[in-house]
């Protein structure tokens, strides 16, 4: 990173801002995953319970009967349960790059503090040259 400390302070400051940007969008797309996931987990607790009780016979035999059901529309429960199993997914994938986003701020942070420190160090030196005191 070249340029004066004031250069670097702002090209930090600038990327800060485009990371606060991104982890807002992360987390709103986090939401909405979950909602989804949420939503397919119930259409296939809904689907394969409706199909369990429309078995007759030993629980065993029914628990098996619906998770090779379909729906009335036709969709195999095996498609649900994939579905629903993949947006749960989505959401912790999701969850990870909330993560990701927080630890890369985390660390933007940081380096604006050095680069604070620095400045101030810069001008300490300044004003001893100024005065030609020296501690």
């Amino acid at each position: 990173m070249a340029g004066s400390p004031a250069d670097r302070l702002a090209a930090l400051d600038a990327a800060l801002g485009k990371g606060a940007d991104e982890l807002a969008s992360a987390v709103r797309e986090y939401w909405r995953l979950g909602e989804a996931a949420e939503a397919a987990q119930s259409v296939y607790e809904v689907a394969y319970a409706r199909a369990y009780l429309a078995f007759d016979g030993p629980e065993h035999i029914r628990r098996q009967a619906a998770v090779v059901a379909e729906t009335p529309e036709g969709i195999p429960l095996a498609d649900l349960k994939l579905e629903a199993r993949v947006a749960a997914h989505l959401v912790a994938t999701q969850k990870e790059a909330l993560f990701a986003l927080r630890e890369g701020l985390r660390r933007l942070h940081a380096q604006i503090d050095i680069q604070r420190t620095l400045a101030a160090n810069i001008r300490a030196e300044i004003e001893i040259d100024k005065t030609g005191f020296r501690p």
